[in-house]
């Protein structure tokens, strides 16, 4: 739920290999590399929830989720627009985050 911080670390495997000078840089040559393709990721959401539109608007009709605290949804969003714009806001905060680490 917080686009900030490297939570995989928790886990001592990840956190004693990132110890190391060339998986940490490893990792940054791939963010690098990957890193426009993520970018595109935030159009891909705008265009494909276009697609959706119709079947976004019968699901909800047949199944408000929003207000079934067993599916996963973002506290205090109760609709897709709200999920959607917080999931491109979430994604934003996390590239610009991720750029900041790997400079």
């Amino acid at each position: 739920m917080n686009p900030i911080g490297f939570y995989v670390l928790y886990h001592k495997w990840f956190n004693k290999m990132y110890e190391d000078p060339d998986f940490k840089a490893k990792v940054i040559d791939i963010w690098k590399q990957y890193r426009s393709n993520i970018l595109n990721v935030n159009n891909l959401i705008i265009e494909e929830s276009k697609t959706i539109e119709l079947s976004r608007i019968n699901n909800f009709r047949l199944w408000p989720l929003f207000s079934d605290p067993s599916w996963c949804v973002v506290p205090g969003k109760t609709n897709f627009t709200e999920h959607l714009d917080w999931l491109r806001l979430f994604l934003s905060q996390r590239i610009d985050w991720l750029d900041q680490q790997f400079k």
